[in-house]
């Protein structure tokens, strides 16, 4: 069973159910979380076939996760994504290093966050992936690289169906040649993060952007929630 983690945080309410709680989330609505895997025991979940023949992966070595993207998860990740809960980053990330503890994880060199449009980050001031990957990066002492792609069409991809999704991820990035890590030696191994993968093109054609430059690149996407895909959902 997953354990709310016990630091202290200056909130006085669970976020879910309103409910007096020292932490974020408090231990009941962590108790209704689905967890992927027993805490200390994350795994590639693109061993999974239900994962993966619903996730595109061609350009993707591993796939790790904390949850399904459902009841409460879901309500968490969209708090930090569109209402600047920003204390969530740091919670949900604890339940990801919890299933994939430091001792226990072969980590990257480096993580790199999905970016997003201008536009979008004007509008909302923030990306939810770069405060993801900021906690990450804190709690695995790992660098990260901001600045390294840059997302070119406007759509918002939470507003597409799961084919739209696909023709859109193909055209909507491209690689900036001039990002620090870039102009020296590549790092081997790299983990993409992104706080929802619900078909895996998005990642996917990130990565083989990189891999059209590094062929010889270790790629992993390091996600939050992955949602369950049309006949997989969890009750």
């Amino acid at each position: 069973m997953f354990t709310t983690p016990r630091r202290v945080l200056p909130n006085l309410a669970c976020l879910l159910c309103k409910q007096a709680s020292r932490t974020p989330v408090c231990q009941w609505c962590a108790d209704d979380i689905q967890w992927l895997a027993p805490p200390g025991e994350g795994e590639n979940l693109l061993l999974k076939p239900d994962i993966a023949t619903a996730v595109a992966h061609s350009h993707i070595h591993a796939l790790k996760a904390a949850a399904w993207y459902s009841w409460p998860f879901d309500s968490l990740i969209h708090a930090l994504k569109f209402s600047h809960k920003f204390t969530l980053a740091d919670y949900l990330c604890d339940a990801f290093l919890q299933q994939y503890p430091v001792n226990q994880t072969s980590l990257p060199d480096l993580l790199l966050p999905v970016p997003m449009t201008y536009r979008r980050y004007w509008q909302r001031h923030y990306n939810q992936a770069v405060e993801i990957c900021k906690a990450l990066a804190a709690k695995y002492q790992l660098r990260w690289e901001p600045q390294w792609a840059q997302r070119t069409d406007n759509r918002l991809q939470h507003t597409l169906g799961r084919e739209a999704r696909k023709q859109h991820a193909q055209q909507a990035y491209c690689l900036q040649p001039l990002t620090s890590w870039q102009t020296g030696s590549p790092p081997l191994r790299v983990a993409i993060i992104d706080d929802v993968v619900t078909t895996g093109q998005t990642v996917n054609n990130l990565a083989a952007a990189l891999k059209a430059q590094w062929p010889s690149m270790v790629i992993e996407v390091w996600t939050m929630g992955i949602t369950p895909a049309p006949g997989q959902r969890r009750c």
